[in-house]
């Protein structure tokens, strides 16, 4: 048998089971509609039962079913409940409570992970000593105690996980060594650099990292936002600096006045809340409080040094409102009396030492919180959150095209599906082609003819930028979402069509006059009040293959084009 510490020295040689033993399998079931719905739990056990499963564990917050009924459905199903997973932010009452439920359960375990400790401090020593009283209140109940790793303990050859080996009693502690978590989890930054450069390669030239590189924890909510660890992402430093080999820029979402239940930040500011969010998992900090201002000022200044990065993503800012019951006015800790007033000192806070470090950061809004005002501290607006909603990005990128002034305006995220058609596809990127389209889905994963598409649009997108971004901008029909948009630069014309309106030729018309058809169909029809002579026509369809090629007199009066959906045409004098 092979002692705790030859088990995670000698990984290779563990992996193997036991001659005289049966490896047993087991399968993670967390996807359920409704955790207290027993029947679907029943049917669940029944299909991994089914797929040839032994057993299955779930997330501690799923283990709060009807003892009685929930132990019948698993006899039922012949399976076994090896055990909930959880963190040890759970805290010391917290496992009790779950291990006093999996044992009623008929649990075998309880698996538990934990932040970083430090290496050589008390921290470690404090993490090992939770770990052994955690373990002995679960032996006490017939359980055992494993603790689950991450990356971080085998960094630095292993020193974490050594140290806790060494501190930990085996009679209360066992390891369960993940060998492939860095790879599953994404930590390994290789893929997501391969897929930057991809990004590269059709004209991207920044990166934003959203919400999860700070946990490994994949429920909804934001119990573990709050401390900002790289959990994800491993070495944040060394993929900025991936990052920025390949060209592009790098910027980090934060969830500012978010506190989550199962961070360090929450005991630290428990006290220093507006509200909690039992939706969300997390408190609301107050800003009136100078702790909570200098702990995300610090936070931020130190994190851009450290990693390089170039700029932030700041959200959930309007989760800062005045709630019924909160106390008002200075004391108590509060310097500061009026919370609009402290969200305004905040930020001012933030931006400052942002720009002490960087004068030419990025800082990011998001709709729900832009006005004149945040102009002073941010320098790009986003459209608030639609995913694969080409209408709605459409309308919110032109509202917020309309205040912006000359900051620059983001869309929202860009998804479609790998079984769209290249011109459905396209017209999720053709509704924000008077903002700075935010891609997301994985290239490496597109059809051909998708990314034939991306590629052409993105690069005519980048040609035309001055005037799309830059020129004036004129939105038809607000009222009805948008459904024509124009932007005028120099010597050229940019028209959108989204639906089936008829396009007129309002004011002179310069020498070159793009027409994108942004609809399902297959020709747009132009009005004109004056001829404009001979032109050339040239149509091409959502990937950039030429259609048409000619010359085309257009007299006074209403003229059919045929454009394909999704298609560009060119109108030149």
């Amino acid at each position: 048998m092979l002692t705790r510490r030859a088990f995670s020295i000698a990984l290779t040689a563990a992996a193997a089971p036991a001659a005289t033993g049966r490896l047993r399998v087991g399968c993670q079931m967390n996807a359920y509609k409704d955790p207290a719905d027993l029947a679907e739990l029943e049917g669940l056990i029944v299909r991994i039962r089914d797929a040839g499963y032994a057993g299955f564990e779930t997330n501690v917050r799923n283990v709060r079913w009807d003892v009685e009924a929930c132990r019948a459905a698993i006899r039922r199903g012949g399976i076994a409940f090896i055990g909930p997973h959880t963190n040890m932010n759970l805290g010391l009452a917290g496992l009790r409570e779950a291990a006093a439920r999996t044992a009623a359960l008929g649990g075998e375990r309880i698996v538990v992970s934990g932040a970083q400790a430090e290496l050589d401090g008390a921290k470690l020593k404090d993490k090992a000593a939770f770990l052994n009283e955690a373990g002995e209140y679960c032996r006490r109940r017939h359980l055992v105690l494993i603790y689950h790793n991450h990356k971080w303990e085998f960094d630095s050859g292993a020193a974490e996980m050594e140290g806790l080996i060494r501190h930990t009693r085996p009679e209360f502690v066992s390891f369960l060594m993940d060998v492939g978590h860095a790879h599953l989890a994404g930590v390994d930054p290789a893929p997501v650099l391969a897929e930057c450069a991809r990004a590269r390669e059709l004209g991207c030239t920044a990166v934003i990292v959203d919400d999860g590189w700070q946990t490994l924890d994949g429920a909804r909510g934001y119990r573990f936002a709050g401390d900002w660890r790289p959990e994800r992402m491993g070495d944040m430093r060394a993929f900025a600096d991936g990052v920025h080999a390949l060209g592009m820029r790098l910027l980090l979402w934060y969830a500012v006045p978010l506190i989550g239940y199962g961070t360090e930040a929450f005991r630290r500011f428990e006290h220093c809340l507006l509200r909690r969010d039992e939706r969300l998992a997390c408190g609301i900090a107050d800003p009136r409080y100078p702790e909570v201002r200098a702990f995300l000022a610090e936070l931020y200044e130190r994190q851009v040094r450290d990693w390089g990065l170039d700029g932030v993503k700041l959200d959930f800012i309007d989760c800062i409102q005045p709630v019924e019951g909160m106390p008002l006015g200075a004391g108590d800790g509060r310097d500061i009396g009026d919370l609009d007033e402290a969200v305004d000192v905040l930020m001012k806070e933030v931006v400052g030492r942002l720009r002490a470090v960087r004068p030419d950061i990025l800082v990011e809004f998001r709709q729900g919180y832009i006005g004149p005002l945040m102009r002073s501290f941010g320098n790009l607006f986003r459209a608030g959150d639609c995913p694969y909603d080409a209408a709605a990005n459409r309308a919110r990128t032109i509202a917020v095209r309309m205040l912006a002034g000359g900051s620059a305006t983001h869309a929202d995220m860009l998804m479609w599906s790998p079984r769209d058609q290249p011109e459905v596809a396209a017209r999720q990127l053709l509704a924000v082609l008077f903002a700075v389209p935010q891609v997301s889905v994985l290239i490496e994963r597109l059809t051909a003819p998708q990314r034939a598409m991306l590629s052409f649009w993105l690069g005519w997108w980048r040609e035309h930028r001055a005037t799309l971004l830059d020129g004036a901008l004129t939105p038809l029909e607000p009222e009805s979402g948008c459904p024509l948009v124009e932007a005028h630069g120099d010597g050229e014309r940019i028209t959108a069509v989204y639906a089936d309106r008829v396009v007129r030729d309002a004011g002179a018309v310069p020498r070159r006059w793009w027409l994108a058809n942004a609809t399902a169909g297959g020709d747009l029809v132009l009005a004109l009040a004056r001829p404009l002579g001979r032109r050339r026509l040239l149509v091409r369809d959502c990937r950039g293959a030429v259609v048409v090629d000619g010359q085309v007199e257009l007299s006074a009066g209403a003229h059919r084009l045929a454009i394909p959906s999704s298609g560009l045409a060119l109108l030149e004098a």
